[in-house]
């Protein structure tokens, strides 16, 4: 985990001037307090979404956070199909909290804004990368 949260803190460190233009662009939306971190996964297919077990993972500062936005990038991904799925983890423990039914915490998908009360398909959110180069994800909260 130590070498996801150097690579995150590395990435949002990059400077406009600097900026990769091979790199995948995150714009995140609607981010509603500043406590905590964003939690980020990538999935490759339906498997790996449906077991919740991510490709890679990033743990992401809302240090830079302004209006409820944050960008993030992400410079070593191979071409191919994704699927983002983000978490606002608000306290910082690294997990969905739960309440009776759904999540405490605000979650968000890439380019698909889930407005279903059930979990959504791989398919919904995923995407192509180098066709898509920047991705928005618009945070949802249930409570």
């Amino acid at each position: 985990m130590k070498h996801l949260i150097l690579f995150a803190l590395a990435t949002i460190m990059m400077s406009n001037s600097e900026f990769n233009h091979d790199a995948l662009t995150i714009n995140f939306e609607n981010i509603k307090n500043t406590q905590g971190t964003i939690l980020l996964g990538i999935y490759l297919n339906d498997a790996e979404w449906e077991k919740r077990e991510p490709s890679k993972e990033y743990i992401i500062s809302k240090a830079e956070l302004k209006n409820g936005r944050l960008s993030f990038l992400i410079g070593d991904l191979p071409a191919g199909s994704y699927g983002i799925a983000v978490l606002d983890d608000a306290n910082g423990n690294e997990i969905v909290d739960m309440g009776i039914i759904f999540p405490k915490e605000g979650f968000g998908f890439s380019d698909y804004y889930h407005s279903s009360f059930l979990p959504p398909k791989f398919k919904d959110f995923a995407f192509k990368y180098p066709d898509r180069r920047e991705i928005n994800i618009k945070f949802r909260y249930l409570n």
